[in-house]
């Protein structure tokens, strides 16, 4: 059965590559802008900007798009699952490549400006107009993929995400929500807190905040290695 799926398992392996490197780009990112966001700003910003165009290049390259082609002429002998995974990945290469190099880069680098400033803003004027950058261009992106879905807007920015979910479905739960949050902020006002509410006087060391943070995550149900 493998030998039947040579086509497949190479556009397999192409894509299973581009993934890795836009997931060790994102580790990398996060670990530099929360570890360390100075340093990460002044020697990070540029490299990280560079490997995510490399990402997004190579994902709507002529070469993937060539072995899409030659791995359907091995779709008759893949199992549900692969057949599912190769309708995705032909999915995502046509949604990056209606997403042009241009604003591709813009949208990245008005999230990488927002977080430069936010992590040293006092006020929300300083922010604002980041943000305003940030929506400006996820309109487009998401105004892109809905015109070649055939859907709403939301239902683009959601199949981010979470592929095939409808924004019809999240907002049955913002729905169900809204009574009994309101009942409960009701419930916080009558009830004044703020004479039981702990507050950290002192600075915590970093030990003692990883030791705080994994009581908390393990009290929420995640389980901590």
């Amino acid at each position: 059965m493998v030998s039947k799926l040579t086509r497949y398992l190479k556009l397999e392996k192409e894509v299973s590559e581009i993934l890795r490197l836009n997931n060790i780009v994102n580790i990398f990112y996060w670990n530099s802008s929360i570890v360390n966001p100075k340093f990460y700003k002044i020697n990070q910003e540029p490299e990280i900007s560079l490997i995510k165009q490399i990402y997004h290049d190579r994902f709507r390259s002529k070469k993937v798009k060539r072995l899409i082609s030659e791995a359907k002429l091995d779709e008759q002998g893949m199992n549900e699952w692969q057949t599912k995974n190769l309708h995705l990945i032909e999915r995502n290469h046509l949604f990056a490549s209606c997403i042009s190099k241009k604003l591709y880069k813009e949208h990245q680098n008005n999230i990488f400006q927002s977080e430069s400033v936010f992590s040293n803003a006092t006020d929300y004027k300083e922010i604002s107009q980041c943000l305003d950058n940030i929506v400006k261009t996820t309109r487009e992106i998401a105004q892109i993929k809905s015109d070649l879905q055939g859907t709403n807007l939301y239902d683009a920015l959601i199949d981010n995400y979470d592929p095939g979910r409808k924004f019809s479905f999240v907002l049955q739960i913002i729905n169900g929500l809204k009574k009994p949050l309101k009942q409960l902020r009701q419930r916080l006002i009558d009830n004044d807190l703020s004479s039981r509410t702990a507050s950290f006087r002192n600075t915590l060391t970093r030990d003692q905040k990883k030791f705080f943070y994994r009581k908390v995550l393990t009290k929420l149900g995640f389980d901590i290695i």
